[in-house]
């Protein structure tokens, strides 16, 4: 108990300004650094899968970095011979979740 009545005198005697710099500090390093976000896929569906890798790209497009990871079913989009409906296109621009996926690790997403 007497070193949380220390904490709290010592705390009033810091003078505000200390925590404006601390706080203005913060709010800049939180600026010059991107938005990061992380795609985790696990169906085997593949509007499921190409409708996160899009959301995935627009992101990406934007300034974020991303990472996809892949579970379960997923993971066979990172194979070297992934299934058929993987590979198929899909409306409405003939995009596959495997070709997508590619094109993300192309640009430097990683999963």
């Amino acid at each position: 108990m007497i070193k949380a009545i220390l904490a709290a005198v010592a705390l009033a005697l810091v003078p505000a300004q200390v925590f404006a710099s601390v706080d203005q500090a913060q709010r800049a390093s939180d600026d010059a650094a991107p938005p990061s976000i992380l795609t985790v896929i696990t169906t085997d569906d593949p509007q499921t899968q190409l409708m996160a890798l899009i959301l995935t790209r627009a992101s990406r497009m934007q300034g974020s970095e991303a990472r996809i990871l892949l579970c379960s079913a997923a993971g066979d989009l990172a194979l070297r011979t992934p299934p058929a409906a993987a590979t198929a296109p899909l409306a409405p621009r003939d995009m596959s979740p495997h070709g997508l996926l590619s094109m993300l690790v192309a640009d430097g997403v990683t999963t």
